[in-house]
């Protein structure tokens, strides 16, 4: 009972940060029971009561399906040299398959601006729940900084804890009080604002309103594949040639290395609004930490209401949205530098006829079929994954157990 009561509040709290398509959503395992303290003051629990094997194998998968895709990433670029290395050791292709790259410079150019022009649009999304989040956090900063500084049995061994907090910037993780993080609590009418979106335009999936970021590369890279596939055979490229397959490989390890670089932005961006706040609000904190002497708990009260309603007044708020904003557009222009320059770099070395290397280099036919077996087992066993979570969430929503457990 106690696992199901924390599954739901759960649930309803993910439910306001995500979007109502999130996968997590549709999981019947959000808590395990080892992670509620309610089961911390039982005298003995047995390995399965605990859950810890269930909570093992869950941990086993993520950190499998971590792997794997880090192996893919390697084995994709791998196999692109090779595709690369043996169209220049095969002498028949030099004369009749030169790689005109100026149409696909071009090509490249203009699907670049649209990528940008697509981005732009996604992150518009921000703008409006941003405004509102900024107009509430001003009507409310008061009372949220009234409730954290009063406390039900007064200044009584608050003064060293508020000490502590002005110490270190606004957050401190108190052991009788908990987590105390002012920051925090003054953007979180922002942030309640800004979830439901931000979370819709990092999520993975098919695009539905244009809002999330993925789908548009995804889109960007089949878009800018088909065209090489078009330009290729327009060329006299084979039908199997190695440059066409190389650049189209070669395309899918640029694009997909792109995921890590999003989701480190993403975090820094998603922090933007507190750490500004916490910028803004530090000579406060430092004033107030400098106090001593009689009433000291009062005055650092004091010093903070103050600090706050001054840079309240001065636009602090305001200037953490516009330090959200530029994050975004930093993301915008990081996204479009990389996928310019590294598919710069990919045409500039397969316009390249090898310059005579096909009499020096290696014959790498057997590793390139190595390479392109261990790729496909790759390739196979990400579609196999999908196909087993689709089934699993299949009969998730076709299991009675739902719904939830009867009523009594």
């Amino acid at each position: 009972m106690i696992k199901l009561q924390k599954n739901k509040v759960l649930k309803e709290k993910l439910k306001r940060k995500l979007p109502a398509d999130s996968r997590v959503l549709e999981d019947s395992e959000l808590v395990y029971t080892v992670s509620a303290q309610e089961y911390w003051q039982q005298a003995l629990l047995t390995e399965e009561e605990t859950e810890i094997p269930k909570l093992r194998e869950y941990i086993r998968r993520r950190l499998l399906d971590k792997k794997r895709r880090m192996v893919t990433k390697y084995v994709t670029e791998a196999f692109g040299l090779l595709l690369l290395t043996d169209s220049f050791s095969c002498t028949d292709n030099l004369p009749s398959e030169y790689l005109h790259v100026s149409g696909l410079r071009r090509s490249v150019e203009e699907k670049i601006q649209l990528l940008e022009k697509a981005i732009d649009q996604c992150f518009a999304h921000i703008v409006q729940p941003l405004q509102e989040g900024v107009r509430n956090a001003r009507s409310s900063y008061q009372r949220i900084l009234g409730a954290c500084l009063v406390r039900s049995r007064g200044n009584q061994g608050f003064h060293q804890t508020l000490k502590a907090v002005c110490l270190k910037n606004g957050i401190y993780a108190s052991r009788t009080l908990g987590r105390i993080d002012l920051n925090e609590a003054i953007t979180q009418p922002i942030y309640e604002q800004i979830d439901p979106v931000f979370g819709g335009i990092f999520r993975s999936g098919k695009p539905t309103d244009g809002s999330a970021l993925m789908p548009h590369i995804d889109a960007f890279k089949h878009s800018l594949q088909e065209k090489m596939m078009e330009i290729g055979i327009r060329n006299g490229w084979k039908y199997d040639g190695y440059k066409k397959s190389f650049l189209i490989q070669e395309i899918s390890a640029i694009l997909g290395g792109l995921e890590g670089h999003i989701l480190r932005k993403k975090r820094r961006i998603y922090e933007s609004l507190s750490t500004s706040v916490q910028n803004d609000l530090k000579p406060c904190y430092e004033e107030a930490a400098q106090i001593t002497g009689k009433k000291a708990c009062e005055r650092m009260k004091d010093v903070l209401r103050r600090g706050l309603d001054q840079q309240v007044a001065e636009g602090m708020f305001e200037r953490a949205q516009e330090r959200m904003q530029h994050q975004f557009h930093q993301l915008k222009n990081g996204i479009t530098e990389k996928v310019k320059g590294s598919v710069t770099a990919m045409l500039t070395l397969a316009s390249s006829q090898g310059d005579g290397l096909h009499k020096e280099l290696a014959d790498v036919k057997s590793e390139y079929k190595e390479m392109e077996k261990l790729h496909r087992s790759l390739r196979e066993a990400a579609e196999n994954a999908l196909l087993r979570r689709a089934m699993q969430d299949f009969l998730l929503r076709m299991s009675p157990s739902k719904s939830g457990p009867p009523k009594t």
